[in-house]
């Protein structure tokens, strides 16, 4: 059964579920497929792509190749268990781990299954706000703004119809207009640690430093980084 004994969603209907639940014997973050009276567990932890690397105290939301990442996963194993259930287990009761999981499920249905977001406000009724943490911006001190889900969703679901971002072409391999592969080396910071903000128009990245000597090694090897100069 997908009930877990926790706070349950039915993402899609007899195929995906998410779970918020305690249980010991489970990773943090996990899938469980039920298929011919057994079942089967994914650590999706073990890859390190739901890892969020803060700089100070923010923690999410999740980067575009993480949504995209755990979309690729939801539909493999939706192929692989044509006729069971998936369901997406949260195991934790930490209000920053579930505004992360939220979101990404969230994603999911705008991107893959082109739900509406005040479709996804609904199905997330039993998720009082005072559960969910809000985002906030990587500052040092009090944060003066937050960011709820809703606000990724909204802006995620804009990106959608523009045409910025959508389910994965079987032709070019691409998500929308964005290239999974390049969005991850661009964003490495040893390679620029840039994203396309409005495509053909608008890029972000770290902010230019002043190199010690015009012949400076760029290379930050030391903390794995490259500089840029004015």
């Amino acid at each position: 059964s997908a009930s877990m004994g926790g706070m349950e969603w039915c993402v899609v209907p007899k195929r995906f579920y998410f779970v918020q639940a305690r249980r010991p014997e489970l990773p943090c973050q996990c899938l469980l497929v039920e298929f011919e009276d057994n079942v089967e567990y994914l650590d999706l932890e073990m890859d390190g792509f739901l890892e969020y690397f803060s700089l100070r105290h923010e923690f999410g939301p999740m980067g575009l190749s993480q949504v995209i990442r755990f979309i690729q996963t939801i539909v493999q194993e939706m192929k692989r268990f044509p006729n069971s259930k998936i369901i997406y287990i949260m195991n934790s009761d930490c209000r920053q781990r579930l505004a992360n999981s939220l979101f990404l499920v969230g994603s999911y249905m705008i991107i893959q299954q082109q739900c509406t977001v005040q479709s996804i406000a609904e199905a997330l009724e039993p998720f009082a706000d005072s559960k969910i943490e809000p985002f906030r911006d990587a500052g040092e001190g009090d944060p003066d703004f937050f960011i709820t889900c809703m606000d990724c969703w909204n802006a995620l679901a804009k990106a959608l119809s523009l045409g910025w971002v959508g389910p994965r072409s079987e032709i070019t391999g691409r998500w929308g207009w964005y290239d999974l592969d390049e969005y991850e080396h661009h964003d490495d910071a040893s390679n620029g640690n840039w994203n396309v903000v409005v495509p053909g128009a608008l890029i972000a990245f770290r902010g230019p430093r002043r190199l010690p000597h015009p012949t400076s090694d760029p290379h930050d090897d030391a903390h794995g980084r490259r500089h840029f100069a004015p």
